[in-house]
Protein backbone atom coordinates (compact mmCIF):
# COMPACT_ATOMS: atom_id res chain seq x y z
CA UNK A 1 0.00 0.00 0.00
CA UNK A 2 2.98 2.44 1.22
CA UNK A 3 4.87 1.42 -1.99
CA UNK A 4 1.76 2.60 -3.76
CA UNK A 5 0.94 5.55 -2.64
CA UNK A 6 4.58 6.99 -3.24
CA UNK A 7 4.84 5.50 -6.49
CA UNK A 8 1.73 7.60 -7.15
CA UNK A 9 3.37 10.88 -5.86
CA UNK A 10 6.04 10.04 -8.17
CA UNK A 11 4.35 9.66 -11.08
CA UNK A 12 2.33 13.21 -10.44
CA UNK A 13 5.94 14.68 -10.19
CA UNK A 14 6.70 13.32 -13.40
CA UNK A 15 3.47 14.82 -14.91
CA UNK A 16 3.85 17.61 -13.01
CA UNK A 17 7.58 18.17 -14.84
CA UNK A 18 6.45 16.95 -18.18
CA UNK A 19 3.51 19.57 -18.08
CA UNK A 20 5.76 22.57 -17.10
CA UNK A 21 7.59 21.72 -19.67
CA UNK A 22 5.41 21.60 -22.31
CA UNK A 23 4.59 24.67 -21.55
CA UNK A 24 7.84 26.16 -21.58
CA UNK A 25 8.34 24.85 -24.73
CA UNK A 26 5.22 25.64 -26.39
CA UNK A 27 6.12 29.69 -25.49
CA UNK A 28 9.22 29.81 -25.73
CA UNK A 29 9.87 30.15 -29.36
CA UNK A 30 6.31 31.71 -30.72
CA UNK A 31 7.72 35.03 -31.94
CA UNK A 32 7.17 36.19 -35.22
CA UNK A 33 5.16 33.93 -37.05
CA UNK A 34 6.10 30.64 -36.18
CA UNK A 35 4.98 27.71 -32.85
CA UNK A 36 7.30 25.54 -31.38
CA UNK A 37 8.42 23.81 -34.75
CA UNK A 38 11.70 24.84 -35.25
CA UNK A 39 12.72 23.38 -31.61
CA UNK A 40 14.18 20.19 -31.83
CA UNK A 41 12.22 17.65 -30.13
CA UNK A 42 14.05 15.75 -27.35
CA UNK A 43 15.12 12.49 -27.79
CA UNK A 44 13.15 9.75 -25.72
CA UNK A 45 16.58 8.38 -24.12
CA UNK A 46 16.68 12.10 -22.71
CA UNK A 47 12.92 12.21 -21.49
CA UNK A 48 13.95 8.86 -19.98
CA UNK A 49 17.02 10.25 -18.40
CA UNK A 50 14.77 13.23 -16.54
CA UNK A 51 12.45 11.12 -15.45
CA UNK A 52 14.43 8.84 -13.69
CA UNK A 53 16.36 12.01 -12.47
CA UNK A 54 13.10 13.30 -10.66
CA UNK A 55 12.44 9.93 -9.08
CA UNK A 56 16.08 9.36 -7.42
CA UNK A 57 15.54 13.05 -6.43
CA UNK A 58 11.99 12.55 -4.90
CA UNK A 59 13.02 9.32 -3.62
CA UNK A 60 15.83 11.17 -1.62
CA UNK A 61 13.92 14.02 -0.28
CA UNK A 62 10.60 11.21 0.74
CA UNK A 63 13.58 9.15 2.64
CA UNK A 64 14.91 11.86 4.67
CA UNK A 65 13.54 12.43 7.97
CA UNK A 66 12.20 15.53 9.11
Amino acid sequence: MREALEEAKENAVVVAVAKEKALVSNNGNSGGGGGNDKVPRQSEEETAREIQVVREAYRRETATPA
